[in-house]
């Protein structure tokens, strides 16, 4: 696997500086915020974000590629649906006189 390396960026309308890498298995950069104003403190963040997602654990939750999602749901899902269902109450059985 190819080394990760975060690289910091403050935008011209923004008070405090973001971190970003690109993904090696897809190319696409992932941006996140540092929350600091400061250079030193936000090259800190960095190196934290940094060496999680060395370790694997700097994942995004709730962003799954396309074949994880598939991978998830067919293994978490249940394949076999229900044949029929509950018979529902009619308006007009409701609403009989009978007792």
């Amino acid at each position: 696997m190819n080394e990760i390396k975060v690289s910091l960026f403050r935008p011209k309308d923004s008070d405090v500086f973001y971190m970003q890498y690109r993904e090696p298995v897809s190319g696409r950069k992932i941006r996140r915020t540092t929350g600091k104003r400061s250079r030193r403190d936000a090259m800190r963040v960095a190196a934290t974000w940094e060496s999680e997602i060395a370790a694997g654990r700097g994942e995004r939750p709730g962003k799954l590629s396309w074949e994880q999602f598939r991978i998830n749901s067919k293994t978490s899902h249940s394949t076999a649906w229900p044949t029929r269902r509950s018979p529902r109450p009619s308006v007009f059985s409701m609403c009989s006189n009978e007792p």
